[in-house]
Order: structure tokens, then sequence, then C-alpha cells
């Protein structure tokens, strides 16, 4: 019995959901050494520190668990892995010094020194809840007294990342939207809201009556959607909005084919394809449904379905996309 798998390379880049914060998702604050509170913090969701000591607590409250110590090792080492692929992201838009006043749709931007926000820094979506916005800063990050990062047009704070080489320090009564990672340690002045999660991944945490919201956002079209089967797949064509390729296979190779190469050259994160009508999923599970899912570190969605035994293909070209005809 053959198969055919649809796959579809998404051309639009990284998307927020790709930069997995993993088991640390759900912290509101994590440090490598300790945390240290003054005052009435609130924190939604969880803390830990891979450290012996958490001060604070109460006065200050939490909604979630607290981890100490080797309770929070892998957790710390999941932000890590999140600070190291936003260190990765390559094709950034270079900004220089003060943010402040500056309007930002979304994407990656670098500075290779320091940053300051001064006043409003707007982050300006396009109206979807997927798009993100990615900072890499050198060394520290600071904000005025008053400061304020707000999102317009959609955006979520769930989707905003700031990588910083040094510390970060918020001013007091700072608005800040976005989940910071740090490579030393933070700094949390009074009265001062953090929409987002606090990680130091190398040194503390330090707060003085602060509020800080932990943000996960909800499963987008883009990951939740899948590509559906044709109805009739003896003769099909199949279309995306995205690059979409159709491959054959048998139950123990790929046949080849004159694009094949060039497909399995985009699979770098995943090294084969399924050979069955079990559904393959992220968690390497799988199912007798024949329904569809997402590979997410490669960014493909393969359906498998039945076609009948040795069908014709037919390759397409048009408008730049590859469609494959099975009759």
């Amino acid at each position: 019995m053959k198969l055919v798998f649809f796959l579809t390379v998404l051309g639009h880049g990284v998307l927020g959901s790709e930069i997995n914060l993993g088991s640390a998702a759900t912290f509101g604050v994590l440090a490598h050494t300790s945390i240290t509170s003054t005052g009435a913090t609130t924190i939604t969701g969880d803390i830990g520190t891979t450290g012996s000591s958490i001060t604070g607590f109460p006065p200050g409250t939490y909604s979630g668990t607290e981890f100490i110590g080797n309770q929070a090792t892998v957790a710390l080492s999941d932000a890590q892995s999140a600070y190291n692929t936003l260190a990765g992201l390559g094709g950034a838009i270079p900004l220089l010094g003060d943010l402040g006043g500056m309007s930002l749709a979304p994407g990656t931007y670098s500075l290779s020194t320091s940053a300051a926000i001064t006043g409003i820094l707007t982050l300006a979506g396009t109206g979807s809840s997927n798009d993100a916005w990615y900072f890499q800063i050198g060394t520290a990050l600071t904000t005025a007294t008053g400061s304020t990062v707000l999102m317009t047009g959609g955006g979520l704070p769930c989707n905003v990342f700031w990588q910083i080489g040094t510390s970060a320090t918020l001013g007091t009564g700072t608005a800040f939207s976005g989940n910071i990672l740090a490579g030393a340690s933070i700094t949390l002045n009074t009265a001062t809201v953090l929409n987002g999660g606090a990680f130091a991944i190398g040194a503390s945490v330090t707060m003085d009556t602060n509020q800080v919201n932990v943000q996960i956002c909800p499963m987008s079209s883009s990951t939740s959607s899948a590509v559906q089967p044709p109805t009739n797949p003896d003769s099909s064509t199949f279309v995306t909005q995205t690059t979409s390729i159709i491959l054959s296979t048998t139950s123990d190779s790929l046949l080849s084919s004159t694009t094949s190469s060039d497909i399995l050259s985009t699979l770098s994160s995943s090294s084969s394809l399924p050979t069955s009508t079990s559904q393959i999923t992220s968690s390497g599970t799988s199912s007798a449904s024949p329904s569809s899912t997402q590979i997410s570190s490669s960014r493909l969605v393969i359906t498998p379905i039945k076609v009948p035994h040795n069908p014709a293909v037919r390759v397409v070209t048009l408008n730049g996309r590859i469609e494959i005809q099975i009759c």
C-alpha cells in the first residue's frame, strides 16, 4: 500500500509559539541563585530557584507552586534553551540605544550593547495573535521610571521575548510586556508590573511590591489547524497559501522524484517520515487516527492518506507553487 504525505513548509519564519519555554512556561519568576521580594508582591504562576533561598513570601503571594534546588533544575534548563534559541535567531533588524518613542512591527530586533526604554515603546501588531517580537540585547536593559511597553493591534505579551546578555532593571512604576530572559540578574523596582515571566538564567531576581502575570498563549490557528486530505484521493490537487509539496512513499522507502531531494533538504530536524497510516505526533507516540499533526520543530504539517496502487502523478507549477496531482 502506498501513502501520500502532504508537507506544508511555512514561509513566514519563526512564530512566537516556536520559542519554547518548556516546563518554565508556568513560572512567573525563575532564578539561578535566589529570589528576594519586599512588600506585597503578587505573582500568578510558579516561582523557583536552583539555589536555596526564596524570601519575601509572605507577605508576597504566588498562585502556583514553589520549586527550590533540584526541583527547579529542569525548568531553568528549559529557560536556558529558550535563551539560546533567541540568541541564535538570524535576520535581526539592528537598533540603537533608547527604544522609547518607537513603534515596532512584529519581527526580530537586536542591540549590540545596552538598551533603554524611556517613555512608551509600542509593539504594533497586524491583527494576528501570532504576531511575535524578539529582542536580542548584547548587555543590559534598563527602563526609566513610569516607562511602558504597550501592545496594540492584537499582539500578545506571551509572544514577546527579551534575550538580555547581562541584567535587566525595570524602573519604578514600569508597565512591561514580554518574557525577560537575562543572562545574569533581574531587578523589578517598586510598583513595576510585568506581563510575562522573569527568568534570571545566571543570577537572582529581586522584587519590590510588584505584580507579575504569567502569559501563556492559547493554541493558535497555525499550530492547531491541520491540512485536510481531499475528499476524493483518486483525483485531487493540493492547494495551500504557502509552499506545498506531496511525497509518495512505500512502507520502507521514499520513491525517487524530481522534487524529493529538495523536499528532504528541508527536514533538518525530522530525519524520517512516517511509514504507516498511524498518526506520528510531536512527542513520538502514535495512534490509529489518520488525522494530521504538525511537527513544530520543523514547521511541517503531515497528513497521510491512502491512494490506489501505482497512481499516475502529474507535477504542475503555478505562480511559484508546486502542485502534484494524483490521477
